[in-house]
């Protein structure tokens, strides 16, 4: 498999390499993204009702503590929210929502670089097919009209490979980047909700789940 992949590399020319490198690091960056949602993935409601039935007992650090050792966006925004439940409604709303958009920095982190990358493979892609094609055509004038088509096959494979490989790595990085997109809304959904419910339960006492009316 290796073998077949630097042959095509070879057979590519320079863009095919520099896809390749580029595609190393769509991986790296895929897989870093992935261990990000995964690991600040947990139950909200759940978790919301622990910390609720747990500062009607008073038990403020502990909520504090709990949500410093949770890592992600929903856990920062309660956290937030409970250091702030005494200030003016005004003061808290303004906290939540600077903890929110520092949450959102932190989902979209190296989002943009993805979609560039994405973006980038398939123009090194047409490159490499537009260079191999000029190599092409300059062996048809070394050659004139009695051109051997033996001579020109390498290059015109080289093209085809070259647009493949744009293709195939920039439909791929792509692919990955708008399922991460689609996460990265749910979650900024789940942070609206949970900074609502958050407030309600400040001002209320009272905790209130997804399916009941907030109006």
């Amino acid at each position: 498999m290796i073998d077949f992949v630097l042959n095509l590399a070879k057979d590519g020319g320079p863009f095919v390499w520099l896809i390749m490198v580029l595609a190393i690091i769509i991986v790296v960056l895929a897989v870093e993204r992935f261990y990000y949602f995964h690991s600040t993935d947990i139950d909200r409601t759940d978790f919301m009702q622990g910390i609720c039935s747990n500062l009607k007992k008073g038990n403020v650090i502990e909520c504090v503590s709990h949500c410093d050792d949770t890592p992600g966006a929903i856990s920062q925004i309660i956290r937030v929210a409970i250091l702030h439940r005494k200030d003016e409604p005004v003061i808290l709303e303004g906290a939540i929502q600077e903890a929110a958009r520092n949450e959102q920095f932190r989902l979209e982190k190296r989002m943009d670089v993805l979609a560039t990358l994405a973006q980038g493979c398939g123009v090194l892609g047409l490159l490499g097919t537009v260079a191999k094609l000029i190599e092409a055509f300059r062996q048809i004038g070394i050659e004139g009209s009695f051109v051997n088509l033996t001579n020109l096959a390498p290059y015109v494979g080289g093209a085809l490979v070259a647009a493949a490989s744009g293709m195939t790595v920039s439909f791929v990085a792509y692919m990955i980047y708008n399922v991460y997109l689609s996460r990265i809304r749910s979650i900024l959904r789940d942070m609206e909700k949970t900074a609502y419910e958050m407030m309600y339960f400040i001002r209320s006492g009272e905790f209130i789940s997804d399916d009941r009316d907030l109006n």
